[in-house]
């Protein structure tokens, strides 16, 4: 007979930036919309959404998964000199990230 685990306690809604450490970017809103799905909690839901640094013309959204408060970055279209530049925006709005994952 097989046991659930319980789930892990959902982190709290940080309180700036700074709290989420785990940045996933996206080309298509295909991908983004799968990466949504599988936010456990969505913390644009509870408040305001998350300031951003000025000039940085990023979309983002922000949630749970599992334990781990993370960030959804959009990209404007694909390539690498998209990629580059969204993830240099979001390193300097979510100065916590210490990783970052191109999907």
């Amino acid at each position: 007979m097989s046991t659930l685990s319980p789930r892990p306690p959902r982190p709290r809604r940080p309180s700036h930036r700074r709290g989420f450490e785990i940045a996933i970017i996206c080309a298509l809103t295909l991908e983004a919309d799968a990466i949504e799905a599988l936010f456990d909690h969505h913390w644009d839901d509870d408040g305001p959404p998350f300031d951003k640094e000025p000039g940085d013309p990023n979309a983002y959204s922000t949630g749970v998964i599992g334990r781990f408060n993370v960030v959804l970055a959009y990209m404007p279209g694909m390539g690498k000199v998209n990629a580059a530049t969204v993830a240099s925006n979001c390193g300097k709005s979510f100065p916590g990230i210490k990783l970052a994952l191109v999907v």
